[in-house]
């Protein structure tokens, strides 16, 4: 899009990450002139979701290769600027994705050529023959291509004389002959179709081939950065009390698996008073044990005596001292406050308190997830900005802007048209940083999404949202999954959406599926399961597509930037969105300040047009009499109640 723009604007937003969104949404409720840019064909930057195809060319060349600094750092684009100003370059977060690769282990048609090996950094592992579709029984290997296996029985009676002409003289005089050779033929042609049907039922593939996977790669959506809500949390709190929500749909995290250790299977989490109670991984005195607990951190601020003297102690040497088991320990730490060893005690009691407080809003659950995927939240809040008269481009972004020198104030920008922009404040996501800004790396996560053929836990219920949590084992750190089916519409039929994330920093290099492959039933070197030689309810899960890199989080020190420019931060390794939540409320009253923070919007139906409003053409509206639009209709009311003249 390179039309001209306006030239003045109160805010410019570069980048439409959720954080970013937000802002846009609180400003332009409140009247601010906002326009928003982004150099990319689709919204939420580090916070989208994206198709099979999307994220595989998205993992292949995350950043644009246009640059607009030459290798000493040099200012290398043409760009007037006057004597008492100063051209500051934005460029791209390039440490934001990095060792990325993926695979699928789909075989594929033999009909198909081979692709060619990618030239790119990622690894595409699609023509290698990693799943193959085999069978309880293989046929001959000395039939040829496109036969169909029989019995012996069958092929004895194709031997067989065949009857080609009843009318022949040799035959004719042995009527008998000739029924029992119709007979014969009849047989053998019902053998022939009840072989067909059943070789059929035998080799029918359990795994599609690689080129009907992709047939279907509108269907999945893939998050960059998953997450849950909170019931309770700031996100959902926003969405109700701005009524952003009717721009999207949720469903409910029903269950909340570990793996605890020693144990081959991964066990449900007891949250609520019915799931402690009705547990069997629990003893009598465990039970009675953990919903004391549970009452003393859902009203911790309350009851300072019972935690005094381990203020300065972590939140494990708390739950030991309230004689909790080592397996209730872990159901408590890992799961439901979701906190590491060395956490406090009073931020464990918090992460404890915020789960309880959170649980039985919705159903058993203290979490919800977006259907769709989590790309769909900035996208609602993109557009609640637009319906308030916010500005939106795509694949238009701001090569830098200009700083007055005398005030060190941000005055304009200039997009990649050349177009320069006023703007009063100029607000920049994680993915574009200012050049000779303060950048530190905050925390450095991998990240992995797999595409398995069934829920990695059997159930009664169908297509559940599971949240799973793997404690440190040996020199693994701890891990997080979430899984969804295709009832969350990320994923078609008879395919599960699985992602996962490690939730503590990584001191060293480790091998970065081993933690998945030992803890959980993903493995995905194994996948030639024979059919039917396994228990559908016990065997393994298996890996049809995945990929894997790690995301890096930054902070930018906005002390070394004008006053009226602003960074916000990435996603981070949160499970929630709390923190983007404070920290779009921070900036909104920043620029602000006084203003309600995204009040409610009204429902379409509870607009009141202006008189002469015309519904059933907007594009008119009707003249009114105090415009010189002719008389008001009333009088024409009362003549027709006149009774007639006789």
């Amino acid at each position: 899009m390179n039309e001209a723009l306006p030239d003045d604007f109160d805010v410019i937003i570069i980048g439409t990450g959720l954080p970013a969104a937000v802002v846009s949404g609180a400003l332009s409720r409140v009247d601010k002139k906002v326009l928003h840019l982004d150099r990319n064909d689709y919204y939420g930057g580090s916070w989208s979701s994206f198709n099979i195809k999307s994220v595989e060319t998205f993992l292949q060349n995350p950043y644009d290769s246009a640059e607009y600094l030459n290798k000493d750092g040099e200012e290398t684009s043409n760009i007037e600027v006057s004597e008492d100003e100063e051209f500051v370059p934005i460029l791209q977060n390039k440490n934001f994705i990095t060792k990325a690769e993926y695979s699928c282990y789909l075989k594929r048609s033999e009909k198909n050529e081979e692709p060619a090996q990618s030239s790119s950094p990622c690894v595409d592992t699609c023509q290698s023959d990693v799943v193959e579709q085999s069978c309880a029984s293989k046929p001959d290997d000395s039939l040829k291509s496109g036969e169909t296996p029989i019995s012996e029985e069958v092929q004895k009676r194709e031997e067989s004389p065949k009857v080609e002409n009843c009318n022949d003289p040799a035959t004719q005089g042995d009527g008998d002959s000739v029924e029992k050779e119709k007979e014969l033929t009849q047989e053998l042609d019902k053998a022939k179709t009840k072989e067909k049907v059943d070789v059929s039922e035998v080799v029918k593939p359990r795994f599609p081939l690689s080129e009907d996977f992709y047939k279907q790669w509108r269907h999945y959506n893939l998050d960059l950065s998953p997450k849950v809500m909170f019931s309770r949390g700031l996100l959902v709190e926003l969405l109700i009390q701005s009524n952003v929500s009717r721009y999207l749909e949720f469903r409910n995290v029903t269950r909340t698996l570990t793996f605890l250790d020693g144990s081959k299977e991964l066990q449900r989490v007891p949250c609520s008073r019915a799931d402690v109670f009705s547990s069997k991984f629990v003893s009598v005195v465990e039970k009675r044990i953990l919903m004391r607990l549970f009452t003393l951190c859902a009203n911790y601020k309350d009851h300072e005596q019972e935690y005094q003297n381990f203020r300065e102690k972590t939140f494990i040497e708390f739950l030991a001292s309230r004689r909790l088991s080592l397996k209730a320990q872990h159901f408590v730490l890992y799961s439901i406050a979701m906190v590491s060893e060395t956490t406090s005690t009073l931020d464990g009691l918090a992460a404890t308190h915020k789960f309880l407080h959170s649980l039985g809003r919705y159903g058993n659950s203290a979490f919800l997830w977006p259907s769709y995927g989590v790309g769909e939240i900035p996208q609602a809040f993109c557009r609640f900005s637009a319906v308030f008269g916010g500005t939106f481009c795509l694949r238009r972004y701001a090569v830098g802007f200009i700083k007055d020198k005398t005030t060190g104030r941000c005055t304009a920008i200039v997009d990649n048209t050349g177009q320069k922009i006023r703007c009063g404040t100029l607000i920049l996501d994680d993915l574009n940083l200012p050049h000779g800004a303060n950048t530190t790396s905050t925390s450095s996560v991998d990240r992995a999404i797999y595409v398995i053929d069934s829920t990695v836990s059997k159930s009664d219920a169908e297509q559940e949202v599971s949240l799973v949590t793997i404690p440190p084992m040996c020199d693994n750190p701890a891990v997080r999954l979430i899984e969804a089916g295709p009832l969350c519409c990320v994923c078609p039929k008879n395919n599960y959406y699985c992602t996962k994330k490690n939730c503590e920093k990584q001191p060293k290099k480790l091998p970065f599926k081993k933690n998945v492959k030992n803890c959980l039933n993903l493995d995905e070197t194994n996948i030639k399961p024979e059919v039917g030689g396994e228990d559908s309810q016990s065997r393994k899960p298996v890996i049809l597509w995945s990929c894997h890199f790690t995301m890096t989080d930054t902070n930018t020190d906005n002390s070394t930037l004008p006053p009226n420019v602003i960074t916000l931060q990435g996603p981070r390794m949160d499970l929630g969105f709390d923190r983007a939540m404070n920290e779009a409320r921070e900036v909104f009253l920043r620029i602000c300040p006084g203003e309600d923070f995204l009040p409610r919007a009204p429902d379409p139906e509870e607009i009141v047009f202006d008189e002469g409003y015309n519904t059933e053409n907007n594009d008119t509206i009707s003249p009114t009499p105090e415009d010189g639009g002719g008389d008001y209709v009333e009088e024409e009311e009362e003549d027709l109640n006149e009774p007639a003249a006789e």
